[in-house]
């Protein structure tokens, strides 16, 4: 079945609700998570010591785990928070307390989610390195350009070449964030990890001069926002905490959902304090210039992810004046294509029949249908009891990614046979339900049929009804009847027929 099996699934954020969460286990759920900050100078030794093209530091991805009795699924998201290269050359250790000592945790480094992933079987510290000194891939190409007999271009060891390496490491980093400009022109490429939401706290009048304190509270204690002073900080923190102040329209940004801040004023006029609550921001970056190119717009709390998907589908399902196409456009504006749940909908073995269980009872389109979003032949699946999907076997040995439109009903506006329409168009009584005026109301606004706009009699909006007239109306109990006028003609010259004066 398509139902994907519930895992128990902690989402740790120190701050408020954040759009970077800060740590995620999946397992019992009585596992206590505290992000911390250890003294390594008078307490806690580092794992390794310094040496030649290895000079590791922590980050502040620093984390206490209690109450893990076996083995446990941890995963620590780092985007935003580490560079493309301060996450390639880090490190993972955890220090057991027992013990007292480091040791070093195998981990899977997940470039395309940005996570470091590991497993863990006991309680301790656990603390994400980075190595601040490594040994680039860049120095030797630098290097080659010398004799093939100097010791400069034999030995990494040599002088030469740690003096080069200062400026392969630069290099090497300067071209992974070209690397990352280049896939940005990409919409397959472009990366979802990027800001995309982020919030607005209104401030009172402030200066740079002045003294501002920021803080919250959380479970009955006071925390102290950091106050970053540069957009770089802003983007890239590994703290994951803090945000910036715009002193000009009085704004103070955070990447942290905080229900109310509470902040203080020191300046020569005195003190001042102040409250202030979240306003969601939208920070436009590469997925709108896509958006903007193909007519899509994102959705109001819209991730990068899902707005991704969205302008994929423009391909995937691709909208026009049928009746197909117009379910398409539809469904992609209310996002109404099903692909994910918290996680893809997959059909991870081929080789066996897969069943789309229709608990919610939303109807399904079945032309919508799609396997690696491609249509499906009639001989591929079949309905059963009018709302469930069973599709065979497709025997490929590979996984599928399922999507379909769920939740959309079409119907033509002229069909008087269609009993759900004509329930939701009338009354009993033969009277416009508020659905039906919302309708003429909005159509009426968007496309207009008339020069300007009147009320003669009846109330007439575009229906484009099947006999194209493009005219119907909202029946009203007060209208007179007028059919007793339907053969009327007006005659141009009826003044000038002799029969009138008679």
């Amino acid at each position: 079945m398509l139902d994907m099996p519930d895992l128990d699934e902690q989402k740790y954020v120190r701050v408020g609700e954040s759009t970077d969460t800060d740590l995620i286990i999946k397992g019992p759920q009585n596992i206590i998570v505290n992000q911390v900050v250890l003294d390594f100078e008078e307490t806690y030794i580092f794992p390794k010591e310094p040496s030649l093209y290895q000079s590791e530091e922590p980050t502040n991805l620093q984390f206490h785990l209690e109450n893990i009795n076996e083995k446990t699924s941890v995963t620590i998201p780092y985007r935003n928070r580490l560079t493309h290269t301060e996450a390639k050359y880090a490190s993972l250790y955890q220090y057991d307390i027992e013990l007292n000592k480091w040791e070093t945790i195998d981990f899977f480094h997940n470039q395309e989610e940005k996570t470091f992933e590991c497993e863990v079987a006991k309680d301790g510290y656990l603390v994400v390195f980075t190595n601040t000194y490594w040994y680039s891939t860049i120095t030797q190409k630098l290097a080659d350009e010398y004799p093939q007999w100097t010791r400069i271009r034999k030995y990494k060891e040599s002088i030469g070449q740690q003096f080069l390496n200062f400026y392969g490491m630069n290099f090497e980093e300067v071209e992974s964030w070209l690397n990352w400009i280049d896939d940005q022109k990409h919409l397959t490429k472009t990366d979802v990890h990027v800001l995309d939401w982020v919030y607005v706290y209104p401030l009172i009048e402030v200066k740079q001069n002045d003294i501002i304190q920021l803080f919250y509270q959380k479970e009955s204690q006071t925390h102290i926002i950091p106050i970053i002073e540069d957009i770089k900080g802003f983007f890239n923190n590994d703290t994951n905490q803090g945000g910036m102040i715009d002193y000009e329209d009085r704004r103070f940004y955070s990447k942290s959902m905080i229900d109310e801040i509470r902040g203080i004023v020191r300046n020569e006029n005195g003190i001042k304090e102040f409250k202030s609550n979240p306003i969601p921001y939208h920070i436009w970056n590469t997925f709108d210039e896509f958006g903007l190119l193909l007519n899509v717009k994102r959705l109001h709390l819209e991730n990068n992810k899902d707005f991704k998907e969205r302008l994929l589908d423009v391909f995937r399902y691709p909208a026009n004046s049928s009746k197909t196409g117009i379910g398409h456009g539809i469904a992609r504006e209310l996002n109404l294509i099903k692909r994910t749940n918290g996680k893809e909908l997959l059909w991870e073995n081929d080789q066996k029949s897969l069943l789309i269980h229709n608990r919610s009872g939303l109807p399904i389109d079945i032309d919508s249908l799609r396997v690696d979003y491609q249509p499906l032949s009639d001989d591929q699946y079949e309905i059963l009891n009018n709302k469930h999907i069973l599709i065979h076997p497709l025997r490929r040995y590979q996984k599928h990614i399922i999507s379909f439109i769920y939740g959309l009903d079409k119907h033509e506006l002229h069909n008087k046979n269609d009993i759900n329409l004509q329930k939701m168009m009338y009354q009993e009584n033969g009277q416009a339900t508020g659905k039906l005026i919302e309708w003429v109301s909005y159509i009426n606004t968007v496309a207009p049929i008339m020069w300007n706009r009147f009320k003669w009699d009846e109330g007439y909006w575009d229906t484009v009804s099947k006999e194209l007239s493009g005219l119907g109306y909202i029946p009203n109990m007060w209208d007179s009847d007028m059919s007793v006028w339907k053969d009327y003609k007006f005659l141009i010259n009826r003044w000038e027929d002799g029969q009138i004066w008679k």
